[in-house]
């Protein structure tokens, strides 16, 4: 949350400043990108993720939408079927297209309250999880986001979402 913090702050000195000043804050956007803490790559605009291969837990942080990856390879596409726990930052706000598709050893999965949209086949083949509470803020949950889940027993829809598939 420090990073987000400190990020905006930057964006909104920029919006301020002008001439060479804007060239300080250039500096100091690069700087901030390459600090970021178990940072291993990007899966959207502003959007990031790092995997502890120890934990076996995929944490997706930033401000915005996960990327879609219609029939393309994610980023963790390598240790996929590694993945047990799926944390979403809460400045997240969709989930793309066959994002974590066929994440078989998904156990656990957190969506924070700033997602507004499950993307198709987000979760589609993930047959390790049992259950999902889909929170409050999503509207809307994309056509076979959760096919093929075949140890889905329970799943929470609230009365927001409005479409589905």
């Amino acid at each position: 949350r420090a990073h987000l913090a400190v990020h905006r702050a930057l964006l909104a000195l920029h919006q301020i400043t002008e001439g060479e000043h804007a060239l300080i804050f250039s500096a100091r956007l690069v700087s901030y990108e390459e600090k970021i803490q178990g940072y291993d790559g990007t899966c959207g605009t502003n959007v990031y993720y790092t995997y502890d291969s120890s934990t076996k837990t995929l944490h997706i942080f930033g401000t915005g939408a996960i990327a879609d990856y219609n029939n393309e390879y994610t980023p963790w596409n390598s240790y996929k079927e590694e993945i047990k726990t799926l944390v979403i930052g809460n400045c997240v706000t969709s989930i793309g297209i066959e994002a974590f598709g066929f994440c078989t050893s998904l156990t656990s999965i957190e969506i924070p309250t700033s997602v507004t949209s499950i993307g198709n086949q987000a979760f589609t083949g993930c047959t390790g999880f049992t259950s999902i509470d889909i929170p409050a803020s999503v509207t809307s949950i994309g056509f076979g986001a959760f096919w093929s889940c075949t140890s889905l027993a329970s799943i929470h829809i609230p009365a927001s979402v409005t479409s589905i598939g």
